[in-house]
């Protein structure tokens, strides 16, 4: 799904578009509403009600419009989230899979523990073992059958480039979207995992006792007919909503690791 979303340079031009033809839609909108609404003046009180309901759309056409000013805003912010120039510009494990990536994605946070505690939690990833650490109830919302891990299970501490990260439950919605999830590309047992079509999980020790968490998505964000179509759903809704849960993940993560490391 995040291969399908990917949006880059070039597939902003959707996004223009789409802002575009939203703008002239609401200008539209609003002259039609302030038609009706003077035609309306002649009417009688159940009369009046068609008006209002045109008015109603034009508030959440409206109210669409900010959201979308906002994220287009505060996009550059939520990409980057945590992270710092000097670790988006490093080399990290798994850019060789996009050496030329227009879309990039880092998102890091601080853990006061050291990476031989933050990695066990990394490596248990997984619908049908330790979870995603983040709103668990959210992901049951919609049909995603996901329990978070709030210890560290030796039976998943097992994990080798092949083997399949799940997304969700076998014939999750009738199957009707497959098996999602993520195959392993590499495993740098206490410092990388890297998952296909999500990115890189890495683990950089800071010293003894603390270390940083990095999760990097790159990809190719090359022209297509596909971005083009996608690419305001991507940077509209699905980029959001995945760093709402990201974001939650690293915490926690952090919050499951220095609780282990200071016991």
């Amino acid at each position: 799904l995040l291969e399908i979303l990917k949006v880059g340079h070039f597939d902003r031009v959707g996004i223009c578009l789409d802002t575009a033809i939203l703008v002239l839609a609401l200008v539209w909108e609003q002259q039609e509403i302030d038609a009706d609404v003077a035609a309306a003046d002649a009417m009688d009180e159940r009369e009046r009600r068609h008006p209002l309901v045109h008015r109603a759309a034009g508030v959440i056409a409206g109210l669409f419009l900010l959201y979308a000013a906002g994220v287009v805003a505060i996009r550059p912010l939520y990409l980057r989230w945590g992270s710092t120039p000097e670790e988006r510009l490093a080399t990290l494990p798994g850019d060789d899979l996009a050496p030329n990536a227009h879309y990039r994605v880092d998102h890091a946070i601080t853990i006061h523990a050291p990476a031989s505690a933050v990695w066990p939690w990394i490596v248990q990833l997984g619908q049908d073992r330790g979870g995603f650490y983040s709103y668990a109830w959210l992901e049951r919302l919609i049909g995603d059958d996901v329990h978070n891990a709030d210890r560290i299970h030796p039976e998943w501490q097992q994990l080798q480039a092949g083997d399949f990260v799940r997304a969700t439950q076998p014939g999750y919605l009738g199957g009707k979207f497959g098996d999602p999830g993520w195959w392993v590309v590499d495993v740098i047992p206490d410092r990388a995992l890297i998952l296909r079509n999500w990115g890189a999980f890495v683990v950089e020790p800071l010293d003894a006792t603390s270390s940083r968490l990095i999760v990097r998505t790159r990809g190719p964000g090359s022209p297509s007919v596909q971005g083009l179509l996608l690419g305001p759903f991507s940077v509209f809704v699905f980029e959001p909503a995945h760093f709402i849960m990201q974001r939650e993940m690293l915490r926690g993560i952090r919050d499951r690791a220095e609780r282990v490391a200071g016991s």
